[in-house]
């Protein structure tokens, strides 16, 4: 079995076990929903009366039902995120057995290095001093909110 099959099957098991807790979660909050029908919008507990018993059960039920409910749904939602994340890892990964890992691999190569001739002239531009936006407008560059976020948070310091 290649790598690729034990992930794909991973992420299979991570998203049939969300489905699972899903259902869980569904079926938790249907019991808690039930039992909160029964009981009148506003009702207060008898203190003394002799459903009083049975009304701190059913509280505590309703309660712990949707305690029960919410905890299935994030981790539900826990696995859907690891899930994904493998899709992530299978969809930008180059696996060994690939047929065409090789040329991948030089692709993946040559985009590091355009990006790296890159990050190079525009740190050389902003080395220069004041008016680098300017010089890197003039040459055709341009900077990512997220880089011209990171190079804000460096300038801070």
């Amino acid at each position: 079995m290649t790598r690729r099959e034990r992930m794909e099957r991973r992420r299979d098991r991570r998203l049939d076990w969300a489905a699972s807790r899903d259902r869980k979660a569904e079926s938790a909050l249907r019991g808690a929903k039930t039992i909160a029908d029964g009981i009148p919008l506003g009702q207060p507990i008898l203190v003394g009366h002799h459903s009083e018993k049975r009304a701190r059960r059913d509280a505590e039920r309703i309660h712990t039902g949707m305690a029960k409910g919410f905890e299935s749904m994030d981790m539900a939602s826990h696995h859907r995120a690891r899930a994904d994340g493998i899709d992530h890892q299978l969809a930008t990964s180059i696996f060994t057995d690939d047929p065409d890992a090789p040329e991948r691999l030089r692709e993946k190569i040559a985009a590091l290095e355009a990006r790296r001739a890159r990050m190079k002239t525009i740190n050389k531009e902003i080395g220069k001093g004041a008016g680098w936006e300017e010089r890197l407008a003039a040459a055709g560059l341009s900077l990512t909110e997220k880089e011209k976020t990171d190079l804000l948070n460096v300038a801070r310091f």
